[in-house]
């Protein structure tokens, strides 16, 4: 072994965010003498390929979405020249360049001491760093931090997989893609996806399922995977890849052959860019962790707690490397805590990341924000009977003055456990959840209920006072063995209920009127597969809340009553029909704004007024509006 050129009270590998935050902290607050190694850029992924470089590329293609929409608010903008990638490209790898020299200046304020290299551990003390110009230093420390992050993978098993790129390469092209396939279901494919898509490349999402984003709650992967190909974007379901190869006499052109769900026999299509976002990989080739005596899992992450120890005492690992929350602001409060654990004295002994409700956000079009449990989460951990599940879909304000074609989606879900409804998850899809989730995140780690939220007066208008107003949670479907087809069933309910229309027509027709409200619009949906789609989750919906009305009204004869818990019940299931009708509305044109459609007929039967005939006659409306 070489002899020691320098020695250490920390060394911390790998100078992404984590790192950085630690080696600061450790140094500039605690006056530990640290040295910090980095073999890449200052930064890390977040800063140099991933989460800066990707915002701003996101707002790019979110003023290019927004120039698309500006004409329905009565702007008439003329492209007089294609959007500049190129300049576009070179002014924000300068944005990247300026943030890598504020890093190095803050090491240095902090009285960190930098080395710029590849470091290798010799055993539980010592290093040995290469640095640029080959020479080597062997660093003695007493204690020594892992943070050197993740790498983007490429198959190994499909010829030419090579050929294409991965999300560090996204950063590296100089010019738009004409055609692109991007293989992959996780946030980084998603993101990229809508990122192409918007600044004008055709896109093609290759999914394994059917749906992507299946770590979030069901809500938002089935709405998310909608609407981007309501938007546009090619999705090819249960995809797998055989091969790519060069096209001649096309320079950068690529032919994969592929199977999908509409082409299990296989198929093939031209592309200019292939992006593989299939995964990561924990960076420690050639790290020597074997020589450490350090734990890694089955796929390579070194094995740390919750305090971040390894399975050597004075060894710490924090961030990527480890793949327990792979999120920037997670590595760098993680780093924080362990600085002052490690050197800021006795009252942060017991100082730790708490890695429960993480806020994360998905930077797709629209954005998608999630805390806490998801539904079928927290179901399996509490159990049916104690969790009750809020939520909204509505169409946002900002999307009234536009073509029904031309409407996304918002829709929030609220998760609680328990009589006391504490809010153990939240799940919001549509425009402004990146900034929205960050307050409601603080008011969940605070251990906020249902009544919390209930009891903060609205922001109006605004998307955000959704979360605040949600009044009934969903009627959840007994258990039956025997499913019933949707079309049968509302026709079945139709038969029960016809001998009290027949009373009631003035009823009848005065409620099927507010129910539905008045068309402003004769536009439809020219996608038929996407009007089929939207039609059959409207009938899923309906079905729901039409199967918990009658099991109300068969509560109400077996007892002879209406009991309280049986009008709480129907007004479940009237929100479940408001909610399919508000969506049947808006296809054919009606500009939703987030108030459910019966929301005044529920509030109005909860007080003892309003009626069943009303209700059953404009549940008549509703379902020949849907069927026809």
């Amino acid at each position: 072994m070489a002899p020691i050129s320098k020695e250490c009270d920390f060394l911390v590998i790998g100078c992404g965010s984590g790192g950085l935050a630690c080696a600061r902290r450790a140094s500039g607050q605690w006056g530990a003498k640290t040295i910090a190694v980095e073999s890449n850029r200052l930064g890390g992924t977040c800063v140099n390929v991933g989460c800066v470089p990707k915002k701003v590329t996101w707002n790019a293609a979110a003023i290019a979405e927004t120039l698309h929409e500006a004409a329905s608010y009565g702007f008439q903008i003329k492209e007089t020249a294609p959007f500049d990638f190129k300049t576009f490209k070179h002014k924000r790898d300068d944005y990247v360049h300026r943030l890598n020299n504020i890093y190095a200046r803050n090491l240095s304020k902090d009285k960190v001491e930098y080395l710029h290299g590849r470091a290798h551990l010799l055993d539980k003390n010592s290093a040995e760093v290469t640095l640029d110009d080959g020479t080597r230093e062997t660093i003695r420390a007493k204690n020594i931090l892992i943070a050197t992050g993740g790498h983007p993978n490429i198959p190994k098993n499909i010829p030419g997989a090579e050929l294409g790129i991965t999300s560090d390469g996204f950063f590296d092209l100089e010019t738009l893609p004409k055609r692109v396939a991007l293989v992959g279901a996780g946030y980084i494919a998603v993101e990229m996806a809508g990122m192409f898509h918007h600044l004008g490349s055709e896109t093609h999402l290759f999914i394994r399922h059917e749906t992507f984003l299946r770590t979030f709650d069901p809500m938002i992967q089935e709405s998310i995977v909608d609407e981007y190909e309501r938007q546009g974007i090619i999705i090819h379901r249960n995809s797998a890849q055989q091969k790519i190869e060069k096209l001649d006499g096309q320079p950068g052109w690529m032919r994969m052959h592929y199977t999908d769900k509409t082409a299990p026999d296989g198929s093939t299509i031209d592309l200019d860019c292939l992006l593989w976002a299939i995964g990561r990989s924990p960076e420690v080739e050639d790290l020597g962790l074997d020589k450490a005596g350090v734990k890694q899992d089955e796929r390579g992450h070194v094995v740390a707690d919750d305090y971040q120890n390894t399975s050597v005492d004075n060894i710490y690992a924090l961030g990527d490397v480890c793949g327990k929350v792979e999120l920037t602001p997670v590595a760098i409060a993680a780093g924080r805590q362990l600085g002052n654990r490690l050197f800021g004295g006795p009252e942060f002994k017991d100082a730790k990341m708490d890695y429960e409700n993480v806020p994360s956000v998905v930077f797709a079009h629209p954005e998608v924000g999630s805390i806490g449990l998801s539904e079928p989460d927290a179901v399996a951990k509490y159990g049916r009977e104690n969790v009750k599940v809020y939520r909204t879909s509505f169409t946002a304000m900002y999307y009234a003055m536009m073509d029904p074609t031309e409407k996304a989606p918002t829709k929030y879900k609220v998760v609680c456990q328990g009589t006391d409804e504490k809010v153990v998850g939240m799940h919001i899809l549509g425009a402004g959840s990146s900034e929205m989730l960050q307050g409601f995140g603080v008011a969940l780690k605070m251990g906020c209920r249902k009544r919390d939220l209930d009891s903060c007066v609205a922001i109006h208008p605004t998307s955000a006072e959704e979360l605040v107003t949600m009044k009934n949670h969903r009627y959840e479907r007994p258990k039956h063995t025997t499913q019933i087809d949707h079309h049968n069933f509302a026709l079945m309910l139709l038969l029960l209920l016809l001998p009290t229309f027949s009373s009631s027509s003035s009823s009848s027709s005065s409620s099927s009127s507010s129910l539905l409200g008045t068309k402003r619009s004769k536009s439809r949906i020219r996608n038929p597969h996407q009007r089929h789609r939207n039609r059959q989750l409207i009938l899923e919906q309906l079905n729901h809340g039409l199967y918990a009305l009658l099991a109300v009204i068969i509560q109400r004869v077996q007892k002879g009553a209406a009991e309280p818990d049986g009008r709480g019940a129907e007004a479940e299931a009237l929100e479940d029909i408001g909610a399919a009708a508000d969506a049947a509305v808006d296809e054919d044109g009606e500009a939703g704004e987030g108030e459910g459609v019966v929301a005044a007929d529920v509030e109005e039967d909860e007080e003892g007024g309003g009626g069943g005939v009303e209700v059953a006659a404009a549940v008549v409306a509703l379902f020949v509006h849907i069927r026809n």
